[in-house]
């Protein structure tokens, strides 16, 4: 199964805000910085995050993004959810393959899966990947831009 590069600037955006652990909004800005993403492409996951209730928008000069619910109470699987809606979900044939969708074998196992998948996602959540993350030897505090990492490795 793969997930969207949307799902993945959204994870890693809301551990680097829960790693900042403040209620200072964060900018977009910052994010992009931090994450070698576009601005525009980052807005519309962080918008995206807001309009399900995980993220409060502060508009104006010193807004931003800040948490509207505790990172505690925010599972990995309500980001999944939220991101990639239609993630691990089957799309049968149907008619065209003489089969009865509502009955479709197929259709029935990775509607389990997906099941299966959702309910594992749900046992993390965005606190605890900020803890894992304080818990490296970098620290969250550490966090610095992709690029930096990137001309680290290559030295």
């Amino acid at each position: 199964m793969k997930f969207s590069q949307s799902l993945d600037l959204a994870l890693h955006s809301l551990m680097f805000i829960a790693c900042e652990s403040s209620d200072k909004p964060v900018m977009i800005k910052d994010l992009a910085k931090m994450l070698n993403a576009s601005e525009s492409y980052l807005a519309r996951i962080m918008l995206w995050l807001a309009k399900s209730g995980i993220l409060k928008s502060i508009r104006g000069k010193r807004g931003g993004f800040t948490f509207k619910i505790p990172p505690d109470k925010i599972t990995i699987a309500d980001v999944v959810v939220a991101i990639d809606t239609d993630a691990g979900q089957f799309e049968c044939m149907g008619d065209d393959r003489h089969c009865n969708k509502s009955e479709c074998a197929v259709v029935q196992l990775f509607a389990e899966a997906r099941g299966e998948m959702l309910r594992v996602l749900r046992r993390m959540t965005i606190a605890d990947m900020a803890a894992m993350r304080n818990a490296s030897p970098l620290g969250c505090g550490a966090l610095v831009p992709v690029s930096e990492i990137k001309a680290i490795n290559t030295n």
